[in-house]
């Protein structure tokens, strides 16, 4: 068997056509499963005012948005290797201090309702962590279940 560039060449160009995403194919929105922002960007028109989960790089002013902070002037970017969304509101895990690109590559998951402004700009407004609240009287705490043995 004799190697042959060209086909080394044909076989590489096949396999990283593969590997591409197909902005044509549908995406699934489902409930406790986060889309990759990059597959999600194409088919957000489907998806507004819904309840919807994305994940992807936190960027402060230099992702790859377009525009400026469309509902407060705090409102940041997650990015993906070609898309990018607006959020609107804080998660956790995501650093915004200082989230350039390199010094943040934790990727960060984001469930929000998906807004679409008045200047046609998509935007997922966070939902904040809901935590617990803590019984206003120590009475109220409910006694801990029996042991089943």
């Amino acid at each position: 068997m004799t190697f042959r560039p060209c086909c080394a060449l044909l076989v590489l160009l096949l396999c990283a056509c593969s590997n591409r995403y197909d902005a044509t194919q549908p995406v699934r929105f489902a409930v406790g499963s986060a889309v990759p922002v990059d597959y999600a960007v194409p088919h957000l028109q489907e998806v507004v005012n819904e309840r919807i989960t994305v994940t992807g790089l936190a960027r402060q002013r230099n992702g790859l948005c377009r525009g400026v902070q469309p509902l407060t002037g705090s409102d940041w970017m997650l990015t993906g290797e070609r898309e990018c969304l607006w959020i609107s509101g804080r998660v956790p895990g995501a650093r915004l201090l200082d989230v350039r690109a390199g010094l943040s590559d934790e990727p960060v998951t984001v469930t929000g309702k998906l807004l679409l402004t008045d200047q046609g700009q998509f935007v997922l407004k966070a939902e904040r962590e809901r935590t617990p609240a803590a019984p206003a009287n120590p009475s109220e705490v409910p006694p801990p279940a029996p042991d089943a043995n």
